[in-house]
């Protein structure tokens, strides 16, 4: 069994897996040369990570940025009197997903989603109608580091549906 790349220990729990060895990375430094010359970046890899990763430089991936929503759905409230359900679809997570309301907007109202995890500082939101009752709602977002705001400007649209991306 391959010996394990190590430096200073504050990266915990990193666990490679390469042609069915797997191999324990425990540094918070790694220079990708010793990855590359210990063949962690083979096309059978699986690095998991369970703390922080920084990268110094450009992230560039030929594949799709997934991020699961191991903590459940985020919460979904609205201050409105007229929305009679909001709620966030069960795939969603704090950094994307669709937020549906039920019910008839109203100039004013706000509907809000709290994060599972804070953000160190508040995060970059894009939030985009999903179907045209929320086009006709007319709409703004704030954000904090715990909570997503979409505050609606016009009133009487039914049942608007948004989708989010969230970076932080």
């Amino acid at each position: 069994m391959a010996q394990p790349i190590s430096g200073n220990e504050n990266f915990t729990s990193v666990v490679g897996n390469s042609s069915k060895q797997k191999r324990s990375l425990n540094s918070s430094i790694i220079n990708t040369s010793e990855i590359v010359n210990n063949d962690l970046s083979s096309s059978t890899s699986d690095i998991i990570l369970s703390d922080n990763i920084s990268i110094k430089g450009d992230l560039t991936t030929e594949g799709h940025i997934i991020v699961p929503n191991s903590d459940g759905p985020p919460v979904v409230t609205t201050n409105s009197t007229t929305i009679t359900s909001v709620f966030s679809s069960a795939e969603s997570s704090d950094c994307a997903g669709f937020i549906t309301s039920i019910g008839e907007t109203t100039g004013g109202d706000q509907i809000t989603l709290t994060f599972n995890k804070p953000f160190e500082s508040a995060p970059n939101a894009i939030v985009t109608p999903y179907n045209e009752e929320a086009l006709d709602a007319e709409f703004y977002v704030s954000t904090s580091v715990n909570d997503l705001i979409i505050n609606i400007n016009n009133g009487g649209k039914n049942d608007p549906i948004f989708s989010y991306i969230v970076i932080g």
